[in-house]
């Protein structure tokens, strides 16, 4: 027998030595992790009201977002268009979302937002991280993927002239440039 076949066969005598006085937890019930982010769950996690729903049959079909963050962003001039999706604009303000859940991530960007807003920022960095899950192959976070919709409702919409995915040096597929109206 090799040397590295006996240790791996006195590891195996150990660990079933060390476990035989190990007894389970009685009637506890464990996910795994593919149960805890299955796509049942994952949608739980969305309020209903912030869950977008098309139907098939309605003659309105909706404009896809990658467009809007690859062309000219509407309202822009070009050149501070340009600007934005190049990541020429100077950042004045970051937020970062990594480890925070639906709600507190809406809330915390809705305030950020704001206080930029009236503290004359020019251009904010939104981190938002590239979010999914590997082992259900998820394309995004959730997060990513609503940061969009939250930053063109309510007040938000009225500070904000555009927004876009930022340069990989900022962050890339998973941040997002901000550009804020001055204010009136």
């Amino acid at each position: 027998m090799s040397k590295k076949y006996e240790q791996n066969k006195k590891d195996l005598d150990f660990w079933l030595e060390a476990i035989k006085s190990v007894t389970p937890l009685a009637d506890k019930k464990y996910k795994s992790k593919k149960d805890v982010f299955s796509e049942k769950n994952i949608k739980k996690t969305i309020p209903q009201k912030e869950q977008l729903t098309f139907h098939a049959s309605s003659s309105w079909k909706p404009k896809r977002i990658d467009n809007f963050f690859r062309g000219k962003i509407p309202g822009l001039d070009r050149s501070t268009s340009e600007n934005l999706r190049k990541g020429k604009i100077k950042i004045e303000g970051r937020l970062d979302l990594h480890g925070y859940g639906y709600d507190d991530a809406k809330n915390t960007v809705e305030q950020f937002v704001e206080d930029a807003y009236f503290s004359d920022k020019r251009c904010v960095l939104i981190i938002t991280g590239k979010g999914g899950v590997k082992f259900l192959k998820t394309s995004s976070g959730i997060i990513k993927q609503s940061l969009p919709a939250w930053i063109n409702q309510g007040n938000l919409k009225n500070m904000i002239l555009g927004f876009s995915i930022a340069k990989p040096k900022d962050g890339g597929d998973g941040a997002f440039y901000v550009l804020l109206r001055r204010k009136k």
